[in-house]
């Protein structure tokens, strides 16, 4: 993760596109393994983060393959794509 904020920083527009492709291919699993997860444990509340990432996974794409838009992927990260990790943490170590 820090990583990719740094290249969306340091680097050329069309540079960060292999970090992108990184960190998506690592969220994908995770996204896996949640999904299966609200499959077993409906009441859990996880169901409703686990769409609104995987939906945020396909945006972050989108401004970094389509718009080529470093600003616009660091944003996504940031004020999109954390928030709704640390909710996930949360409800994991309740």
């Amino acid at each position: 993760m820090l990583s990719l904020r740094a290249a969306l920083r340091n680097h050329y527009v069309a540079d960060p596109t292999a970090q992108i492709r990184e960190f998506i291919s690592q969220l994908e699993p995770v996204l896996l393994l949640l999904k299966c997860y609200t499959l077993q444990n409906a009441g859990s509340g996880i169901a409703e983060h686990v769409r609104k990432l995987q939906d945020l996974s396909g945006q972050l794409a989108t401004s970094s393959f389509e718009h080529g838009d470093n600003v616009r992927c660091m944003d996504d990260l940031q004020y999109q794509i954390l928030p709704v990790l640390n909710k996930l943490l949360k409800v994991f170590r309740k």
